[in-house]
């Protein structure tokens, strides 16, 4: 069924920033075991919940736009990068949910949970850059998605020009409800007092709300790994029949060689 979609240079509200979060789905406590494994003693070994500053239109791309890998700063050789399909969630006036878009959080995987390397934190290093992700085609209003968890999302990597994968899974595997998420962003970021890390440096208002025009990437139900990590000239289309397709070419490498 088509739906009527507003361009995301039309957002109603702006978008006044960009939040991404993890652990979302029950996909993502295998990516978080994995992680904790690969690195000792890293939080997400016992963490229920985290979010993360993604960025905003100066650094993230919409539908048709181009992504870009990273260089590893410990090697300058490109780092391994992850595509994660997402479902995203854009907020209204004190955390009502104005609509739902397609989203890619593109993270330099094997950057995570990493210390050393000059790296002041190791998530902002993983997942902001120019590029490094991208959301759209357009706004689909929360009023036209009845039930969110009859939605799938999907990823389709196109390489050489040949389809390589192309999985789906469903909003309903989850591991907590959506509407709860806008909150627990808030508590985590007053958890951290006046000692906020990079990666969590996000906005909130004077009453305790995130603003109007915060777009939430709402964590990935997909684990893309081996040969699917992202290479230079892949086509990532997140999909879904409720909400469109966002397509982006991977166009090069930042900061350091293919």
């Amino acid at each position: 069924m088509r739906r009527d979609l507003i361009d995301i240079a039309k957002f109603p509200l702006g978008l006044v920033q960009c939040i991404g979060v993890a652990y979302t789905f029950h996909s993502s406590v295998h990516a978080r075991a994995q992680l904790a494994s690969a690195h000792a003693g890293h939080g997400a070994s016992n963490i229920p919940f985290s979010y993360f500053y993604k960025g905003n239109l100066d650094n993230l791309s919409g539908h048709g736009g181009d992504l870009y890998l990273r260089s590893d700063p410990a090697t300058g050789e490109m780092a391994v990068h992850s595509p994660e399909p997402e479902l995203a969630m854009y907020l209204g006036e004190q955390h009502s949910v104005v609509g739902y878009c397609l989203a890619n959080d593109l993270t330099a995987s094997s950057l995570e949970g990493r210390s050393g390397c000059g790296m002041v934190d190791s998530t902002y290093v993983a997942k902001v850059w120019m590029g490094c992700g991208s959301f759209g085609p357009g706004i689909v209003s929360a009023a036209d998605i009845r039930n969110v968890d009859a939605v799938t999302i999907g990823l389709r990597i196109l390489r050489r020009g040949v389809a390589v994968f192309d999985s789906a899974y469903s909003v309903s595997d989850r591991n907590r409800e959506l509407g709860s998420i806008p909150n627990a962003i808030v508590e985590k970021y007053n958890s951290y007092g006046g000692d906020l890390p990079v990666a969590k440096r996000v906005i909130v208002d004077q009453d305790g709300f995130l603003p109007e025009g915060t777009l939430i990437m709402l964590g990935t139900g997909l684990d893309v790994s081996g040969e699917y990590h992202c290479r230079v000239g892949d086509v990532l289309t997140v999909y879904s029949e409720a909400l469109g397709e966002l397509s982006n070419v991977v166009r090069g490498v930042l900061g350091g060689r293919e």
